[in-house]
């Protein structure tokens, strides 16, 4: 520019002597530049991907992960046994419930964004865990949960050995939406559930010397289906590495459950049997709050996420599932699992 500005300058001065009118000058003026003007939708939210400032509404991409959530059960009521004594002519029964531990079980989720937020998500969980208890009876007469009625009795010098068993899986397809709000990035989600429940109470009557007298095996199976809708929250908290986030989510299934129930003698020859079909409604609501650490890598985003996980699976039942007796009734009662979660992906 001071090149085409000196040589103007010059050129000007030379013809000037020579009687050039001001029109002829005016020819030789430098031509004005162009200027395009870029729109830029107001409030705009950036920040630093790749090295480069862009807007929030990143390009499409695709992520997926999995990981592991360490829950522990626990339920209103979901009794081993019962232990019955009598003390001056009054009979006192108190039952006992199994003692669950914090398990870790797999997770695991594929999705894909595009530029404008929406996009399309699968989910995978599942939760598998038993335990069990054993009973010495005694002077105390000692007897097992009555799945549909059906029970047994320790003999005096014996024991009893209860078992329980719950498994958990559940399949989400869910189309998302993001957005922003000021430093908040939001996330709503909607779409389908797939939920299988299972939860098996089994016990064992066995006489002084370990000889088996008895066995009762049951299982209590749920089916359903249904929608699920979820909002999450994504905050920056502290360094632009890490991220405060909270998801909450409820679903409702409708589906079948299934109880079976068998007793059967010493000799495995089976004296009773029960079986049971209904259709079931169930909510379920979950809450999820954590952080997350994410590095960028390339043209990847890598993270890591751990937070506390809450589950309440509303009548759920149990697994021995006692309808009708006042210390066994499980009809009504509600499913809880609760710990944290622990998980990696990657998007691209």
């Amino acid at each position: 520019m001071c090149l085409r500005s000196l040589s103007c300058a010059l050129l000007v001065l030379a013809t000037a002597a020579n009687g050039w009118s001001q029109n002829q000058l005016e020819v030789l003026a430098a031509p004005q530049m162009q200027h395009s003007t870029i729109a830029m939708p107001e409030n705009a939210n950036y920040e630093v991907y790749n090295d480069a400032a862009e807007p929030s509404a990143m390009p499409g991409c695709i992520y997926f992960g999995g990981g592991y959530n360490f829950l522990q059960p626990a339920w209103q009521r979901n009794p081993a046994s019962v232990r019955t004594s009598v003390n001056a002519g009054v009979v006192n029964s108190s039952p006992s419930d199994f003692t669950w531990d914090m398990k870790g079980s797999p997770s695991a989720f594929v999705g894909y964004r595009a530029p404008d937020g929406f996009g399309l998500r699968g989910r995978w969980q599942s939760f598998d865990q038993g335990v069990s208890e054993n009973y010495a009876a005694g002077i105390d007469t000692v007897t097992t949960a009555r799945p549909l009625n059906l029970g047994l009795t320790a003999p005096v010098g014996g024991n009893l050995l209860a078992e329980s068993w719950l498994n958990i899986s559940t399949y989400d397809l869910e189309f998302t939406q993001d957005m922003t709000l000021n430093n908040w990035t939001l996330t709503v989600s909607a779409g389908g559930r797939y939920a299988h429940t299972n939860q098996r109470y089994n016990a064992f009557t066995n006489a002084a010397d370990g000889t088996l007298t008895g066995s009762l095996v049951s299982s209590h199976n749920f089916n359903g289906a249904g929608p699920t809708m979820a909002l999450g929250a994504r905050h920056p908290f502290g360094c632009k590495c890490l991220t405060l986030y909270s998801v909450g989510r409820g679903s409702l299934l409708w589906g079948s459950t299934e109880r079976t129930a068998f007793q059967a003698d010493a000799t495995g020859t089976v004296t009773n049997f029960a079986t049971q079909n209904a259709t079931d409604v169930r909510p379920v609501l979950e809450l999820e709050i954590g952080l997350e650490y994410a590095v960028t890598v390339g043209q990847s985003r890598w993270f890591v996420q751990s937070g506390f996980l809450g589950q309440v699976w509303f009548n759920a039942g149990g697994a021995a599932q006692s309808t009708g007796l006042d210390l066994l009734d499980q009809s009504d009662s509600n499913l809880g699992l609760l710990g944290i979660s622990v998980r990696a992906g990657v998007q691209y």
